[in-house]
């Protein structure tokens, strides 16, 4: 099991990079993610002629959002998009700060059932198991539902542009 959760996928399609370029900016806001910004574009970010930076542009203030990034390969009369999603290299950090120092404290309980008896160390087993389980859970659960939803969506852009 991974620590941070995370989504890669390769599509292939008929369309140019240009094509699909054009398709993603329709429905993409440019610029950086901002709590601000206009809510008219399903996706924010940037796109180039060869790669392009997406977050979805949801209602919500989700920090687990995947930030999508694409690269379009030209593979004889196809494309090729190759796809990464992660966390906000931010939010990553923190998570990863916050689950270390569970584990601190984990290691601590540990060696607490040594010194002193599994009883004294329960509750540090306890809370930490807890915490770093619904680290895990929220993570998970608040990435990948927007990414699976987000993963759909460009499926079916390109799909429908296909036809």
């Amino acid at each position: 099991m991974k620590l941070l959760p995370s989504l890669d996928c390769r599509l292939q399609t008929e369309r140019t990079a240009g094509e699909i370029g054009g398709i993603l900016k329709s429905v993409t806001i440019s610029g950086s993610r901002s709590f601000t910004v206009s809510r008219q574009g399903e996706f924010t970010g940037n796109i180039d002629d060869t790669e392009f930076r997406l977050v979805s542009n949801s209602r919500n203030r989700n920090s687990f959002l995947p930030v999508i990034k694409g690269k379009l390969l030209a593979n004889g009369n196809k494309t090729e998009i190759c796809i990464r999603m992660r966390m906000h290299p931010l939010v990553s950090a923190f998570m990863v700060v916050w689950m270390w120092g569970v584990l601190f404290f984990f290691l601590a309980g540990v060696l607490q059932i040594f010194a002193e008896g599994f009883c004294s160390a329960l509750p540090v087993l306890g809370s930490t198991a807890f915490m770093m389980t619904f680290a895990q859970i929220l993570m998970r659960v608040c990435f990948y539902l927007p990414a699976k939803k987000s993963m759909q969506r460009i499926k079916e852009l390109l799909e429908t542009a296909d036809r």
